[in-house]
């Protein structure tokens, strides 16, 4: 499974008939990141299961939405531990989804917002 699907993102710049939606989700997600990982950890570690609970959809709507594949797949399953309240595993699950999301952050930077941004100028200049 990829770390993130370019055709995700490739759909969304379709849907809204701008490839330069596509990029600047890909780039709000990445500059989103630590915030949103910071909301889920803590209220995890609170165990405040109603925050970690929204903490951990918006990480997951918000990858499904960018194509970050991995990472809506560890999402999902930290949901399930969220919602069972099983705070414990879920703690212990953070550790993946932290470097999974770090990943992902790097990879919508470099391939994707900065190579889509470059790729773009090549097809004006043709």
């Amino acid at each position: 499974m990829p770390l993130v699907d370019r055709q995700v993102l490739r759909e969304l710049g379709e849907d809204f008939d701008s490839p330069t939606v596509a990029r600047d989700f890909a780039r709000d997600f990445a500059a989103s990141w630590e915030g949103k990982y910071q909301r889920l950890a803590s209220s995890v570690q609170q165990r405040n299961q109603e925050r970690a609970t929204e903490a951990v959809l918006s990480v997951k709507v918000t990858s499904i939405m960018v194509g970050a594949s991995r990472l809506a797949r560890l999402t999902a399953r930290l949901e399930e531990l969220v919602g069972n309240n099983d705070m414990d595993d879920a703690a212990r699950a953070l550790t993946w989804v932290e470097a999974c999301g770090a990943d992902t952050r790097t990879e919508l930077l470099e391939a994707h917002v900065r190579g889509e941004a470059s790729m773009e100028v090549g097809r004006h200049e043709l």
